[in-house]
Order: structure tokens, then C-alpha cells, then sequence
């Protein structure tokens, strides 16, 4: 308790924030032609400039597939990743970054903090694939291979 208690002042020096990430669906199948949506909501005391990036970041791989700047005006919001950003199957999560510039009251110079949160996970399979292989005709040495699938590709 007094950790909490001791980090209480600093807090309201700073500026906190507190954010919300959550993402729709939690399934996806790559290749497909469907989205994956991110709400976001962002709340801060501070009255201090801020910058937020929003970024898709493979958890198998921990790498960044893709970054997308947030209006600084915005503290909630929807972001849409479309089928682009799925282009293999893995698990994925969403990553909201925060920094922001506070100016001290004494005149130093302005420091920046710097606030991360994580989405849940985002599975992304393949589709399945069906594949038949047919003779191509009765005394013929070819033969043709179809592959189809349940999903609506575009």
C-alpha cells in the first residue's frame, strides 16, 4: 500500500492515461476478403501534447506488420486492417503507443513518457483448401487438378 500511495502524487503531476483496446472479430482467415476492426478509447488528465500509433504486431515473429498514426484530436476511435494486412496465418496482436510531452512547472526541459497497451490475441488461419485430380479424358496420359475453397475471395 504505500507504493500506491507514494505513486499517487506523481501521477497527478504527469498526466495519467488509461486507454481500451478491443478488436472484431477474434477469428480471421488470410487471404479472405473481410476486416479486422479496432475500437480504441484513450482517457488523460493531462493537458500535454500526445502522439498515438496504433500497430499490427505478429506475437510468433515479434515484428510490426503494419503502423497506422492516430489523429492526436482523437480519444476514441475505430481502425479497419483489411485483407491486405493478412496475407499468413499467425497470431497477432494489436499495440496502442502513447507518448507525450510534459513541460515541468519549474521551466526544465520536456520529457516525454511513453504508455503502451495490448489488444487480445488475433488468430488468423488459412482457409482449407480442397483439391480433386481428375483424368483429363479416357485414353489420355493428363490430368487436371482443381483447388477450391469455402471462402469468397475477390
Amino acid at each position: 500500500m504505500p507504493q500506491a500511495v507514494s505513486l499517487l502524487p506523481f501521477l497527478l503531476l504527469v498526466g495519467y492515461g488509461f486507454a481500451e483496446l478491443s478488436i472484431w472479430p477474434s477469428f480471421h482467415v488470410a487471404l479472405s476478403k473481410s476486416s479486422v476492426f479496432v475500437d480504441f478509447s484513450t482517457k488523460s488528465n493531462s493537458s500535454n501534447s500526445s502522439n498515438a500509433t496504433l500497430s499490427l504486431v505478429n506475437m510468433e515473429t515479434n515484428t510490426t506488420v503494419l503502423s497506422r498514426a492516430l489523429p492526436s484530436s482523437r480519444l476514441a476511435g475505430r481502425v479497419e486492417f483489411d485483407c491486405s494486412c493478412f496475407l499468413y496465418a499467425g497470431t497477432f496482436r494489436f499495440l496502442l503507443r502513447q507518448t507525450s510531452s510534459v513541460s515541468p512547472s519549474n521551466g526544465s526541459e520536456n520529457t516525454e513518457h511513453y504508455i503502451w497497451w495490448w489488444s487480445s490475441e488475433l488468430q488468423v488461419q488459412w482457409p482449407t483448401f480442397h483439391i480433386a485430380v481428375e483424368k483429363a479424358g479416357n485414353h489420355s496420359g493428363s490430368f487436371q487438378v482443381g483447388i477450391s475453397t469455402n471462402e469468397h475471395f475477390q
